[in-house]
């Protein structure tokens, strides 16, 4: 009895961790698009807790690599910005990853690779300083032409 048991406990984690490596594996091909709002606080408020580990823009393409706790469920990811410009020269936009965990109760460290077409974030003017949150230094998008 303990032995069935036991194998299959072995087989139910088997099997979540492939499908949760499948999933980080289409994530990581996936562009995802970028949100303008007014109001950071709504997106907020069941944001899970994510590391950012290295920010950088080719073309309109942001690429992020991060750092979560999960494995068990299918994690989603969104980029949101204001609307709100900071007249400054480059002008400055803030912009925040908004993670949801779908109430993930393991603790494997995730790592992966997220894109953002970040199109939308872009200034007619010509470039303009993203202001990442959890992230340490501003990054320059100069808008295509």
């Amino acid at each position: 009895m303990i032995k069935t048991i036991a194998i299959a406990t072995i087989m139910i984690i088997t099997i979540s961790c492939k499908n949760s490596k499948q999933n980080k594996q289409k994530a990581m091909k996936q562009i995802l698009p970028v949100t303008l709002t007014n109001d950071f606080t709504t997106y907020s408020r069941n944001n899970a807790g994510t590391q950012i580990i290295n920010a950088t823009i080719i073309d309109s393409t942001l690429t992020l690599k991060v750092s979560y706790n999960g494995g068990c469920e299918v994690h989603s990811f969104e980029m949101i910005g204001s609307k709100m410009i900071q007249k400054s020269f480059p002008p400055i936009r803030g912009i925040k990853l908004i993670h949801n965990a779908n109430n993930d109760q393991c603790r494997e460290l995730i790592e992966q690779d997220l894109r953002f077409n970040i199109s939308d974030f872009g200034y007619k003017g010509g470039s303009i300083m993203l202001n990442l949150e959890g992230w340490k230094q501003k990054l320059k998008f100069e808008t295509l032409k």
